[in-house]
């Protein structure tokens, strides 16, 4: 159905159900209130229209839940008429509120169109819409009275003319001044700048910069350009909204092969939701060298549902399986520039933690498996093969024994449970493989810094990790080159 035709008054727009539940069942739930004339799939949702404008009032006065859950329920808005200043984001929400209690409790501050209320284990968010600005304004001056934080929401669309660059390596010779000045002339060719912030990445003495234009086409143009700076190859790409914590509105895929088109990638992600933009470009290649080129992707998505969707069913769908060398999918949410450095902190931290050991033990006294690696119950256990002498350089002292290492499942069982938010599941299955012989190389002093290093997703993908396991020689390659990366 054209979205103009829809009668928006009687119109309701529901989505964030469970997946198994059917136009039938969703007919008969709302039903109670009023005679339906007509449900149609909208975005990730269904419109439901009813005969009467009553019918919309009386659900949106009502908790709705379906088999456990609160689908999101609102009534159907047209986005091109929305005042985007009259918008709110909510946080600290307790786990206790519906979007029916929040709906009554802000009503008091004006006409609200829709609640969109999303939860954790603890507390949740919640975007309130209201018809008029002076309504959010309301809302936002009466917070502490209410008990919430709350803060006017700019969406990600009214961000489309800001674009982040990164991986601006400077020349000995070239101040920082010089640097920007460049910068700025470079990015002009795309359209007039209001303003360029640069800043130094201190962990690799690179440059990245904020870049904000007057007008979306020139971001646009410049986010779609593989146009070169000083000779070398920038990344740019859209600044992703630090408010909006709905994440998997932006994704990043790589893995993909490096002869495919940005119209072939939109083309077979349309099957299953509509993309809003591609930003396609060559990856960077490991330090090995030995992995064939591939090429990665930024997808841009209206709303957070349809990435999250992209994500649930992109293995249902070989169009999309077929752009990825061996059809190893990978999709995760694109977070924003300003936490990525606070990720990585993280994860340094978490592989120190994880594969930290007391000190070196002479090997008389066998060494207790570390307490990273506790026993699973998901997987068949084996037992490790028997240790022969090889020339190891420490051949009169035993080597540590770690009893009953579990086998993993195969690449494509373990690049579907990290698309699923598993990874660190994943990173755990294969470290208990790759410690013990990773330690049997280079002892067990260095053994958790190197362990750490190859199990970083930012250094390796999933087939070369995996590969480590099954292959020594290239293991053995791969520990040189991190032992030359801890000098």
């Amino acid at each position: 159905m054209n979205t103009t035709s829809i009668p928006a008054e009687r119109t309701l727009y529901v989505s964030k159900y469970p997946q198994q539940t059917t136009t039938e069942q969703l007919k008969k739930i709302f039903s109670e209130f009023g005679q339906i004339e007509q449900i149609t799939s909208q975005g990730s949702g269904v419109c439901i229209i009813y005969k009467e404008n009553q019918s919309v009032t009386s659900a949106l006065q009502k908790s709705i839940n379906i088999n456990g859950e609160e689908p999101y329920v609102c009534q159907y808005l047209n986005i091109a008429q929305l005042d985007l200043e009259a918008n709110v984001f909510i946080d600290n929400i307790d786990k206790k509120e519906t979007q029916s209690s929040l709906r009554q409790l802000f009503s008091q501050f004006g006409t609200i169109l829709s609640v969109k209320l999303q939860k954790s284990d603890k507390v949740g968010v919640a975007y309130i819409q209201f018809d008029k600005k002076e309504s959010a304004d309301k809302c936002i001056a009466e917070q502490s009275k209410l008990g919430f934080k709350i803060q006017k929401f700019t969406s990600k669309k009214q961000h489309r003319d800001q674009v982040y660059i990164s991986n601006i390596k400077v020349q000995p010779n070239v101040t920082p001044d010089q640097l920007k000045s460049d910068l700025q002339t470079f990015v002009s060719s795309f359209g007039t700048v209001e303003s360029l912030v640069l800043n130094r990445n201190t962990t690799n003495g690179t440059f990245f910069a904020f870049v904000k234009f007057v007008n979306q086409d020139s971001a646009k143009a410049a986010v779609k350009s593989n146009k070169l700076f000083n000779d070398q190859q920038i990344h740019i790409e859209w600044v992703v909204n630090n408010v909006d914590k709905d994440i998997e509105a932006n994704l990043f895929t790589k893995n993909l092969k490096a002869d495919i088109t940005e119209e072939d990638l939109r083309k077979a992600l349309n099957l299953v939701v509509p993309v809003e933009d591609i930003k396609l470009m060559p990856s960077k290649q490991p330090p090995n060298g030995s992995r064939p080129p591939t090429q990665i992707a930024y997808l841009y998505f209206k709303t957070a549902d349809d990435g999250k969707q992209l994500i649930a069913y992109a293995y249902d769908h070989p169009q999309i399986a077929s752009l990825y060398v061996n059809g190893v999918i990978s999709l995760s949410p694109l977070l924003p520039p300003s936490e990525v450095s606070s990720l990585l902190q993280v994860k340094k931290n978490t592989f120190q933690r994880q594969f930290h050991q007391p000190a070196y033990q002479q090997y008389q006294q066998q060494m207790p498996p570390p307490p990273y690696y506790q026993q699973q119950q998901r997987y068949p256990q084996q037992q490790p093969p028997r240790q022969h002498h090889n020339g190891h350089r420490y051949p009169q002292q035993k080597r540590p024994y770690y009893p009953q290492q579990q086998q993993i499942p195969d690449l494509p069982q373990l690049q579907v449970m990290v698309d699923r938010g598993q990874k660190q599941q994943v990173t755990d299955l294969i470290g208990m493989q790759l410690f013990p012989k990773v330690t049997q190389v280079v002892g067990p002093i260095n053994a958790p810094q190197v362990t750490g290093i190859l199990l970083d997703f930012e250094n390796y993908q999933l087939s070369d990790q995996v590969r480590m396991i099954q292959d020594s020689a290239y293991l053995g390659e791969n520990i040189r080159q991190a032992l030359e990366i801890l000098k």
